[in-house]
């Protein structure tokens, strides 16, 4: 009986949104839930915007939490029907496009082994 249960619960998905709510609003849990070194593509010269691409790597210990949250209320989201749900996959992306402000910053995240990492983040807005 012990070992249906096991299995039963290593099959078991974590739902993205609740997943996000907690990643977004609790800094432990979101290092929890980073894939480490993170990829971060940005700008080489933060000033000299559309220059050169480059890749870094974030170290744990030189992370800084993300807030997703710009309001209290609201979070976008974007589905991919008119039905209002997403499909069940195992990546999801979430994005920040500014509104005649430039800002383009995405984060990637993968469900592995049923729950969601953050594994690549990029900012190439300007």
């Amino acid at each position: 009986m012990i070992s249906i249960c096991t299995s039963f619960s290593q099959r078991t998905n974590e739902d993205f949104n609740i997943f996000f709510f907690k990643f977004s609003v609790d800094s432990v849990f979101q290092i929890e839930r980073i894939k480490f070194p993170l990829e971060f593509k940005t700008w080489e010269d933060p000033v000299e915007i559309g220059g050169d691409i480059v890749t870094i790597q974030i170290k744990k210990e030189d992370w800084k939490h993300d807030y997703f949250f710009m309001t209290e209320n609201y979070r976008p989201q974007i589905f991919d029907n008119f039905e209002g749900e997403l499909r069940d996959t195992d990546e999801r992306l979430f994005q920040w496009i500014g509104i005649e402000t430039g800002v383009n910053v995405k984060y990637f995240f993968k469900r592995i082994e049923g729950k969601w990492f953050l594994i690549k983040k990029e900012n190439l807005g300007d």
